[in-house]
């Protein structure tokens, strides 16, 4: 009756095991329980058996609680020995589907990017197949292992060559990045630029991975940018220039329209200047959107603008002539009728004043006119100095009075 109080101990131990392994939302190491069965059973076989109907009790309580919990164990390492066969042919497909790609692949043809997919899907796949027994673990591993080290120097060969490839497609880039930015011709260089920098970024993905491809990108990409900015930069003044165009053209609008109008009457003084003006604006660069097809528009209506007021103002020079001419005709007249008169000198400086004052004009008319003028009051001067040819000069001066009037 001592070892009472110890075997209920022990039967309590036992059934704590068992409700605890019949408790699936817990974790159970099942190894660990069978170990733990084992030894209390040697405990319980330690302290002795008695023929009392109390004892009988706690032994079957005892056996009871322990039997579950093998049956409990069994059952989870016959699982566990299922699973691990099951892993074991898992392991063995994954390895055999390896060693038959690797038998037909030509290297020089692979598709990397699936070369790459296999070997990572192999790996997950071989983590997620779970162990196997003991025995087979280490042949196994080695298998996958084996033909996995197979595949990974091909794809690190492959990388190798890659890495070379994208040096050499740096190069290219770096020199498309030189050359772009010491143009001369920036904008047609930086289109073809444009077009080779797209080529080499097409090149670098057909590539595929290489090793180090953090870095080599990064080198890459840092010339690949700057050929992007420079044509940002170009377009900003681009804009610019076109912004400037635009707004030295619409000054040149109004000075010309200004000239024009200005003075429509006398536009040779002006000639030169809308000449000038027309020129700059025929030769300012690109404009913005519209503004180009604007620009000639304007152009060629200034241009007509400009041809009409000057046909007019040409229409009323000739008008202005041809009434200054008249003036001075009737004026010469008027002095060459004096022939029967013999006028001062004072009256001679006062016709002369006259005449100083009247329009010139603007013709090689002006010239005849001013010597007929000029012929006339040198007779008149010679007149009132010489009383020898007075008639003479008299003469001289009425013959052709009749045909001046009429003309």
């Amino acid at each position: 009756w001592a070892n009472a109080p110890v075997k209920q101990g022990l039967c309590e131990e036992m059934e704590a095991v068992l409700a605890e392994l019949k408790d699936d939302k817990l974790k159970h190491d099942f190894n660990t329980v069978a170990q733990f069965v084992k030894i209390k059973r040697e405990e319980w076989k330690k302290i002795g058996k008695s023929d009392s109907q109390e004892e009988k009790l706690y032994w079957d309580r005892f056996n009871e609680a322990c039997n579950e919990i093998y049956s409990k164990c069994k059952e989870h390492f016959r699982l566990a020995s299922n699973s691990r066969k099951k892993s074991q042919q898992l392991k063995e497909a994954i390895c055999l589907d390896l060693e038959l790609y690797m038998s037909k692949v030509d290297w020089q043809q692979a598709q990397w990017n699936i070369v790459e997919k296999i070997i990572n899907t192999a790996k997950k796949e071989w983590h997620d197949a779970g162990p196997v027994d003991r025995k087979y673990a280490q042949t196994i591993n080695d298998r996958f292992n084996k033909i996995l080290s197979e595949f990974k120097q091909a794809l690190s060969e492959h990388r190798e060559n890659s890495r070379i490839a994208k040096e050499g497609l740096i190069k290219q880039a770096e020199n498309v990045a030189l050359e772009v930015n010491s143009s001369k011709n920036p904008d047609q260089d930086l289109k073809d630029a444009i077009v080779t920098i797209k080529r080499l970024q097409r090149d670098w993905k057909n590539v595929g991975k290489a090793a180090k491809e953090r870095e080599l990108w990064k080198r890459f990409r840092s010339y690949c940018d700057a050929v992007f900015n420079f044509r940002e930069e170009l377009s900003v003044k681009l804009d610019n220039q076109l912004q400037t165009n635009l707004t030295a053209s619409k000054v040149l609008y109004a000075q010309i329209e200004e000239l024009i109008h200005e003075n429509p009457f006398d536009l040779k003084r002006a000639a030169n200047k809308i000449s000038q003006a027309f020129a700059e604006l025929e030769s300012l660069g690109d404009m913005p959107g519209n503004e180009q097809r604007e620009l000639l528009k304007t152009i060629k209506r200034l241009k007509q603008e400009y041809q009409h007021v000057e046909r007019q103002a040409r229409q009323l020079a000739k008008q202005r002539n041809i009434e200054c001419l008249r003036e001075k005709a009737d004026f010469c007249l008027a002095f060459e009728k004096l022939n029967d008169t013999k006028p001062s000198d004072g009256e001679l400086a006062e016709w002369k004043a006259k005449w100083k004052q009247l329009p010139k004009i603007d013709s090689s008319l002006e010239n005849l006119i001013q010597q007929r003028f000029d012929n006339s009051i040198s007779l008149m001067e010679r007149k009132s100095k010489d009383d020898k040819n007075t008639d003479y000069i008299n003469a001289w001066l009425g013959k052709n009075l009749a045909t001046k009037q009429n003309l």
